[in-house]
């Protein structure tokens, strides 16, 4: 619950901050330098240094990459049915092809699988989310603004990136032991990422420039929300048949928000160089908006004070909002479903309390 209520907290003193005046307009973007140069550094030396290598991490490595693609895919189709402009075409694809995966992502991982799931949320991030914003995200937001980055550009972005940097001394870490002040310096600073990223979201939010964009929006949110998690999850259950904690994690980030700003990984510099003002808006307040709804959602289900299991298996509570029998993924990847089977299969979903039972929790 304090998790929760830091999450509203902060969004909030963030777009108070901004109405009243009391910040500079561009003062997101010195707490994103921060949060890029300190507090995301310091996390991912405490958190990966602490991580068990399996094999098992590679499906959340992937996985951005695979939302990324199916993303692409999809808004370039939908865009052609719904006859949208090529900058609200290249914002639905970077805001709906991409997931909150660090401003978001990871305090919403410690509020529902502890801090030891925060390790598996970095790897999603640094070697998943911040690559494919690093080079095929560029390459979209220059494809639909008419802007230009050289590959030299893109590969001295993402090997001077401050939290890579911090990732890959963390795994070359891994078998030293830190010494206990300065394991307590990184978790302090590595504290800092959640209030800061969350005030720069409620600093960033402009409601008043979402007004005209109401089918795009739905668009974007129906997808990130609902279709994207879905399909990964038939890939990798139904499919694969993927499990464990790590994959769990992996579907949660799935289903996270929009990344909330391309500029808190590649500067403002870089953003200008390829991307005009008018995709620049759209992208930002789409994104936030998506960050803002898919908080929202997660939370709800938290406060229901419900659990995601599956028959026949030991139970464990988490703070989710339905039951979710997995039979029913491995039956969506089928190709022949019919009206009656999709009534079959959403018959197990339904609310109940955290009692006590013979599922497992997903």
């Amino acid at each position: 619950m304090g998790n929760i209520i830091l999450l509203f907290a902060c969004l909030a003193i963030g777009m108070a901050l901004r109405k009243y005046g009391r910040v500079p307009e561009n003062a997101h973007t010195t707490l994103n330098a921060f949060i890029i140069h300190v507090s995301l550094p310091a996390l991912t030396l405490l958190q990966i240094h602490k991580i068990v290598l399996q094999p098992a991490l590679l499906y959340s490595v992937t996985m951005p990459w695979m939302l990324f693609a199916i993303g692409v895919a999809f808004f370039w189709v939908a865009s052609k049915a719904m006859r949208l402009s090529p900058t609200t075409t290249g914002a639905l694809m970077l805001s709906g092809g991409l997931a909150n995966t660090s401003f978001v992502g990871l305090p919403m991982i410690e509020t529902f699988y502890g801090r030891s799931g925060i390790a598996i949320g970095i790897l999603i991030d640094q070697l998943g989310t911040y690559l494919v914003l690093s080079t095929l995200g560029i390459v979209i937001a220059s494809a639909y603004s008419a802007g230009t980055n050289s590959a030299g550009d893109i590969l001295k972005r993402v090997f001077t990136f401050p939290p890579l940097l911090a990732l890959l001394l963390a795994l070359a870490l891994l078998h030293v032991e830190y010494p206990q002040w300065f394991d307590e310096l990184l978790r302090r600073l590595g504290d800092t990422l959640s209030p800061l990223a969350l005030v720069s979201v409620g600093l960033q939010l402009r409601l008043d420039q979402l007004q005209g964009n109401r089918s795009p929006l739905m668009l974007g949110l129906s997808f990130k929300l609902l279709l994207a998690p879905l399909l990964l999850a038939i890939l990798y259950i139904g499919v694969m048949r993927a499990s464990g904690e790590v994959m769990r994690i992996t579907l949660f980030e799935a289903a996270g928000d929009g990344t909330t700003d391309w500029r808190c990984y590649c500067g403002d510099s870089a953003w200008s160089q390829s991307t005009p003002h008018h995709l620049d808006g759209r992208y930002r307040n789409h994104s936030v908006f998506c960050y803002i709804t898919g908080m929202v959602v997660r939370i709800a289900n938290s406060l229901a004070g419900c659990k995601l299991t599956q028959s026949g298996s030991e139970s464990v509570d988490r703070p989710v909002g339905v039951e979710f029998h997995l039979p029913t993924l491995d039956a969506l990847a089928r190709p022949w479903l019919s009206i009656r089977k999709v009534r079959a299969l959403l018959a197990p979903i339904r609310l109940r309390s955290p009692t006590k039972s013979n599922g497992r929790s997903y």
